[in-house]
């Protein structure tokens, strides 16, 4: 049970890493120091394709997981359920959202910036932009519910085994050391005889 929570944990903590990671640092400095903004763009897209793959692969192996353990606890099959909506989520954002991408993409003539923010393609390619960022956005959001969850899960379950030991350590009876023993025992020399 204890190799199943932590399967769970590192797969859930692997994903929403990779997807933090991404967001946070790795995004921002693309568009900040890649010259062309179509380019990072293209070079962001496959990077998040690869992480929405990579988490929903991930994600089957964490609902393996909660399904070993899920008969003993009810609670953790609520669990289960986030963490499907979440391989729901990165596969629909890969196969329908970054396929209306692809095929405003394939429509472009020119770089993504020199478009009008009022031209019609500029606006559909924000429109599904703004989708797939959301998504990714709702993801981690539940990402750090079901991960936080695990954790403090594991964490209770280390506390009772820990209270489990000690009431097993208390209910052993004390064996006698022999400290400030004599030779007759507790009372002193045996009868009849001289202690030495």
């Amino acid at each position: 049970m204890r190799l199943w929570r932590a399967v769970e944990a590192v797969a859930l903590g692997l994903w929403l890493g990779a997807m933090v990671g991404f967001g946070a640092l790795v995004a921002p400095l693309l568009f900040q120091m890649v010259p062309s903004r179509s380019l990072a763009g293209d070079i962001a897209g496959a990077a998040i394709r690869r992480i929405d793959w990579l988490g929903a692969g991930l994600g089957v192996l964490a609902v393996v997981a909660l399904v070993r353990t899920a008969p003993a606890r009810p609670l953790r099959w609520l669990r289960l359920v986030l963490v499907l909506g979440m391989i729901g989520i990165a596969v629909a954002n890969e196969t329908y959202v970054r396929g209306r991408i692809d095929a405003i993409d394939a429509q472009r003539t020119r770089p993504l910036e020199e478009y009008a923010p009022e031209d019609p393609l500029r606006r559909e390619f924000d429109r599904w932009h703004r989708t797939s960022v959301n998504l990714w956005g709702i993801n981690m959001a539940i990402g750090a519910v079901a991960l936080g969850w695990a954790a403090a899960e594991g964490g209770e379950a280390r506390g009772r085994e820990g209270r489990r030991e000690a009431r097993r350590g208390e209910a052993r009876e004390p064996e006698p050391t022999g400290e400030g023993l004599g030779p007759g025992g507790p009372e002193g020399p045996a009868p009849g005889g001289s202690g030495v």
